[in-house]
């Protein structure tokens, strides 16, 4: 049997810190409370039967 696999997703606000920003089954992820003319970077990393996979390059935004 096959178990789903699972996202891990964090952001951080300089590219070195990051924190978590949630985990689940779904390939999206709703982050609430982030900053207004705040530049994050997001990040996520796939789990699956062989554990968790390295992390995606940095993708970044700015809040408006």
């Amino acid at each position: 049997m096959n178990r789903p696999q699972h996202f891990v997703w964090e952001h951080s606000t300089d590219n070195t810190t990051w924190n978590d920003a949630g985990r689940g089954t779904k390939s999206s992820q709703l982050v609430e409370g982030l900053q207004p003319g705040t530049r994050y970077w997001f990040r996520v990393a796939i789990i699956d039967k062989d554990g968790q996979h390295p992390f995606s390059e940095a993708l970044s935004l700015i809040v408006v």
